[in-house]
């Protein structure tokens, strides 16, 4: 029996949250079609309705969980796992340890951990990167390069302008949609969902903009521009923003997003 005495409601509500954040990550990692987490919460809820003993079905769902991820990454997966740390635990403490490195704001008392360190996350690419990249979208001189700038200007804008009192627009409509969901850790991850996909958007956008900016490499070729403190020569500067790009996309699994 994986559960040796009868579970408290106190310890059903961890194992519900713990289940919940692996099937958003395994979600986004391996696709919704295999991890799907309202029909999770169908068999759940059909399980206390019709009176099946739980230590039985969270026995069942996490046996089902590992046997999805060894089927489809069975190779990899073997390389990965420890003695004694299941597949699952392995998964998600790597996922929790690439978060680890951004700073986490507080937004409100439901919001997941991944959009805090979402939040910072962004915030501190902007105020390294945005004198920099104003100053390279103003030598440029064509309309795709123009458009671009425009779009990534906007995102940007959304995910960072705070006023008095007020978080930037996509955080504070985050907040809303938490004050406004439901009881059910699924109306949080709902709640959640969008500003992710505006969070893809964002780092498309921005690679968008590098990719028109260097059609114009006669333009920018002398520029040195500041990150962080620091100038870097044009190449550089790129170099630099693709691969942190590269990186943040990897960290919060913005793969399938699209």
């Amino acid at each position: 029996m994986f559960f040796s005495k009868k579970l408290s409601e106190k310890e059903i509500q961890a194992l519900l949250e713990k289940i919940k954040i692996k099937y958003v990550e395994y979600g986004f990692e391996y696709g919704r079609g295999y991890f799907n987490l309202d029909k999770f919460y169908d068999r759940y809820y059909q399980a206390v309705n019709t009176g099946i003993d739980l230590e039985t079905f969270f026995h069942a769902e996490v046996s089902a969980i590992e046997g999805i991820i060894k089927r489809i990454e069975d190779k990899k997966l073997q390389q990965i796992s420890v003695p004694g740390e299941s597949v699952m635990e392995k998964i998600f403490d790597e996922y929790a340890a690439r978060l680890k490195k951004y700073r986490r704001i507080t937004l409100h008392p439901r919001a997941l951990e991944e959009i805090e360190k979402l939040y910072g996350c962004v915030t501190d690419l902007n105020d390294n990167y945005s004198a920099g990249l104003a100053r390279l979208a103003g030598k440029l001189f064509r309309s795709r390069a123009k458009e671009a700038w425009a779009v990534v200007q906007y995102e940007m804008e959304q995910f960072t302008s705070s006023r008095i009192n007020r978080l930037p627009p996509y955080f504070e409509d985050y907040c809303l949609s938490l004050a406004q969901a439901g009881p059910k850790p699924e109306d949080v991850l709902d709640a959640g969902y969008p500003l992710l996909k505006k969070a893809f958007r964002l780092f498309r956008s921005l690679n968008d903009f590098l990719s028109a900016a260097r059609d114009e490499q006669s333009s920018i070729i002398h520029l040195r521009l500041p990150v962080g403190g620091k100038l870097y020569e044009y190449d550089g500067f790129f170099k630099l923003l693709q691969a942190e790009i590269r990186q943040i996309m990897h960290d919060f699994r913005f793969k399938g997003l699209e």
